[in-house]
């Protein structure tokens, strides 16, 4: 009897954690988004993995090493600088498809086309956060210019990556995950679930606290901009503020890449500025984007009515 009621109860214990199980994942905008999260870290690690392994056969089979390419032709000492750059762009473009094929698989229809009103409000949003930090820095004498560069042929064709990167992130983490979500359990969920995948897309482990914190207002910026100025707007403000803050005016500790048009180093204040953390990592940034949620932008997106499109 013993062995009776032991092994009905694990049989007890398996069925209850599947029904649990069960509920957790049924149909619906939290599976679709596990789904969608699994599929696209998939294509990004293996697509990158690809493009990384095909460039380094294609060096070989030319000949190029550390040692030789600085008699290179120019044209393969482009390709050697610039094949990052190739597979960010192809890995980013492939990404923005796959998040476009899941929207149109769960949601059933097109993702919202971009509004020419909503892209020139991000832009211009987006070139004041990467600005606004700048001129307050320089007046303070936290960061000083480095150096001032003409443009180089790096400087617009880096506008492309930038814009691609910021094109997956915004399908992927506001049309899919904020979308979706949003019309089963309100905008609050909708943003819950739009920054943890903004957080897993961006490696946000890899930042400080702060740097988490800014991430974390980043996304709900970016959600109250989709909401209150249209599809597009979000897009539009990623693309500039990445494109400006690395090739315009670059931060200390910002991406590396082409020479800015202006290259700044930290003095003083790196907990203000973010020091060689880059911009993500300071305390002005979270003042900025916690100032900007606090005019209006998040109790109007909080009192949207519940499911609302």
């Amino acid at each position: 009897m013993k062995r009776t009621k032991t092994r009905s109860g694990g049989v007890d214990l398996f069925r209850r954690a599947a029904n649990a199980a069960r509920k957790v994942f049924r149909p619906g905008p939290a599976r679709h988004i596990l789904l969608a999260c699994a599929a696209y870290a998939a294509w990004t690690l293996g697509a990158s993995y690809a493009l990384q392994k095909y460039f380094a056969l294609l060096f070989r089979r030319l000949g190029l090493t550390a040692q030789n390419v600085a008699s290179a032709p120019r044209w393969a000492i482009l390709l050697v600088n610039g094949y990052g750059a190739v597979v960010s762009l192809m890995a980013n473009l492939g990404g923005a498809a796959l998040a476009t094929l899941l929207y149109r698989r769960f949601a059933k229809e097109s993702p919202p086309r971009f509004r020419r009103k909503a892209l020139l409000a991000g832009l211009a949003l987006g070139a004041l956060a990467a600005l606004l930090p700048a001129g307050v820095f320089l007046l303070a004498d936290s960061v000083r210019v480095a150096g001032v560069y003409s443009p180089s042929a790096g400087w617009f064709l880096m506008l492309p990556v930038y814009a691609a990167a910021a094109l997956a992130e915004d399908l992927f983490c506001r049309a899919l995950a904020f979308d979706l979500t949003k019309r089963r359990w309100g905008p609050a969920v909708g943003c819950l679930f739009s920054c943890a995948a903004l957080f897993c897309v961006s490696g946000g482990w890899t930042l400080t606290w702060t740097g988490m914190l800014n991430l974390l207002l980043t996304g709900l910026v970016c959600c109250a901009l989709r909401e209150k100025a249209g599809p597009g707007a979000s897009w539009a403000f990623r693309a500039a503020w990445s494109w400006i803050s690395a090739l315009v005016i670059r931060f200390p500790g910002g991406e590396a890449g082409p020479r800015a048009l202006v290259e700044l180093y930290s003095v003083s204040d790196a907990a203000l500025t973010g020091g060689s953390g880059g911009l993500i990592n300071g305390l002005f940034l979270t003042f900025l984007l916690a100032g900007a949620l606090l005019l209006g932008v998040t109790p109007r997106l909080l009192k949207m009515r519940r499911g609302r499109a």
